[in-house]
């Protein structure tokens, strides 16, 4: 039986346009909360931060950005407090192309990647490469793990590849956009509509990370960062909190949950013995 999961995500807001400095604040934040975090009892803690939290030199030209010395730090960090880190996604040059691509470190200090498939317009338009494949990561504890970057998350298929060995756990860096500041509030429900769908349709727990509401010159971000637990019922206020959690969306800082993988295994099986859910 495998053990039960701590799903954390942090709604960022871009305090430092200096990439160094964001990068040393979320270090910081990190630190923070591993630090002061009581005994954890064996859960398996996975954290997930926003698209583009290491950065995005193609819209923003940044010198001081040091891949290198990040993912040491995240390796670092990783085995000091015993987590799972998946960072959000950064803009990478290979071999002239550009991708967006997110770093996942686990537990061990083992670093993997992923490079974002379904890119967003204004990605296209500054050429950015779509990645080729989904990756399903194997945490050190047999937890398999998919992350999704944003625009992926609404391509259902990507998760679906192989209906019959679903990942355990799906994560999203998000960075929701909206063109005017009074469809905000409409912005922050349709990620919280997609993250409801994609976790019940697949018996799924989910965490989306995304950016506390700020204003940029043509958009504005929405603060959707919520995590899912799809084993629990909706039948009383108190139940609905416990299965969806979120923030204020012009806060920033930690949201997490406790889930039973074994219950969410249990809720699958009745589902496709059932007929609800695809085979």
């Amino acid at each position: 039986m495998k053990k039960n999961i701590e799903l954390v995500s942090l709604q960022l807001i871009r305090k430092y346009q200096d990439q160094k400095e964001m990068w040393n604040y979320i270090r910081n934040e990190i630190e923070d909360y591993y630090s002061n975090k009581k005994e954890n009892s064996g859960h398996i803690s996975m954290l997930v931060l926003p698209e583009y939290a290491l950065g995005n030199v193609v819209r923003h030209p940044s010198k001081t950005i040091d891949y290198v010395h990040i993912l040491e730090d995240c390796k670092d960090l990783t085995k000091k407090f015993n987590f799972n880190l998946f960072s959000g996604s950064a803009a990478i040059n290979e071999n002239g192309l550009w991708k967006n691509r997110s770093f996942i470190t686990d537990s061990n200090g083992k670093t993997h990647f992923y490079d974002k498939q379904k890119l967003f317009n204004y990605e296209k338009k500054l050429n950015f490469s779509p990645g080729s494949k989904s990756l399903i990561v194997t945490l050190p504890v047999n937890i398999r793990v998919q992350i999704l970057i944003c625009s992926d998350f609404w391509f259902p298929e990507l998760i679906r590849e192989e209906i019959n060995n679903l990942p355990d756990v799906v994560l999203v860096p998000a960075m929701s956009v909206v063109p005017k500041e009074n469809l905000i509030e409409y912005g922050k429900w349709l990620w919280y509509s997609l993250a409801i769908t994609r976790s019940r349709e697949n018996v799924l727990p989910v965490a989306v990370a995304d950016w506390s509401i700020q204003s940029f010159s043509k958009s504005w971000t929405c603060g959707a960062s919520c995590i899912l637990n799809p084993s629990i019922k909706w039948t009383t206020e108190e139940e609905l909190n416990a299965a969806f959690v979120t923030i204020n969306e012009k806060d920033h800082g930690f949201i997490s949950t406790i889930i039973s993988l074994q219950e969410v295994y249990e809720y699958r099986k009745y589902r496709r013995e059932t007929g609800l859910l695809p085979e």
